[in-house]
């Protein structure tokens, strides 16, 4: 009997040493999401506003003293903590702007910093916006769009809305009709959170 219970000692010992070993080489599980390979941190250093080139966050300091905030169209997303107003020069709305962390009664400063921006596409007064060589109001196509964001970016069903994410505080969208890009918004408050 005791020949027996060693035999099947040893037999369930190397059947799990096997087992283990296999249990090593297994390819690693899907559970993670893999991190992304769209460089986000050059991608926020490469947006363009009205001719210039900027780095989001920014503030209207780094813009110039023609830019100004809109003091009439703002108003505050509570459960977000964000703020929404528009940038304008001469008297002209430039671009939607989202700033995170302020309320109505502080934005109003040089110095706020801006953590997003947004437009849509208006051909009667068109604003130089966008990221790399993707611009409102300018022409592409779907091979474009694959060769900047690669297979991370998410088609919508009916091919005209576009959306990458790192997470919920990096994000860049953006609507094509008739082959053109019609609206964009640009997220950049990782830093904030």
């Amino acid at each position: 009997m005791k020949k027996k219970l060693s035999l099947f000692l040893a037999v369930m010992l190397s059947l799990l040493l096997l087992l283990s070993a296999c249990a090593e080489n297994e390819p690693p599980q899907d559970d993670e999401t893999p991190e992304s390979t769209f460089d986000w941190d050059d991608a926020m250093q490469n947006i363009w506003l009205d001719g210039k080139k900027i780095s989001l966050p920014f503030t209207l300091e780094d813009l110039g003293v023609d830019y100004y905030f809109d003091e009439h169209g703002t108003y505050l997303e509570d459960d977000e903590n964000l703020l929404y107003t528009e940038i304008r020069k001469n008297g002209n709305s430039i671009i939607g702007a989202t700033l995170y962390g302020y309320l109505i009664s502080n934005y109003n400063n040089r110095k706020s910093v801006i953590t997003g921006l947004n437009d849509f596409y208006v051909s009667i007064l068109p604003v130089d916006f966008g990221i790399y060589d993707l611009r409102l109001g300018r022409e592409i196509t779907t091979e474009k769009v694959l060769d900047v964001f690669g297979d991370e970016i998410n088609i919508s069903a009916n091919e005209d809305f576009f959306e990458i994410k790192n997470s919920e505080f990096q994000s860049i969208s953006f609507v094509v009709l008739n082959g053109k890009i019609t609206y964009l918004t640009i997220r950049n408050n990782k830093e904030d959170k």
